[in-house]
């Protein structure tokens, strides 16, 4: 099983589009860390994530972290990926306020 502790960056698309880099620190099959986003026309904002590896799969909890601009509605988002042969983790996610899309991360 592959450990994912450390620093991803990828793409989101659907609904909202940008990039974001997160670091990630894994124990056993726990996951948390944090989370930086990026969209054009919306700036910048951050996450806490929290979450479980069961290898291949990889479910994911984000919190919206205080201070981003308040003109910007967040809301938490469920992240379900799975970790792919070259190390990738691609998939699904969706937020309570009803955005949702695809994701690609790598270190």
């Amino acid at each position: 099983m592959q450990n994912l502790s450390g620093y991803w960056v990828g793409e989101l698309e659907g609904t909202n589009q940008g990039g974001f880099a997160i670091t990630i620190e894994q124990n056993g099959d726990k996951i948390s860390g944090s989370g930086r986003f990026s969209e054009r026309g919306l700036g910048t904002y951050e996450y806490s994530l929290t979450g479980t590896v069961n290898y291949p799969d990889v479910s994911i909890s984000l919190t919206p972290k205080p201070g981003h601009n308040p003109l910007l509605i967040l809301g938490p988002v469920k992240v379900n990926g799975q970790i792919n042969d070259e190390g990738k983790i691609t998939g699904r996610w969706r937020s309570s306020i009803g955005t949702e899309g695809i994701f690609t991360a790598h270190r």
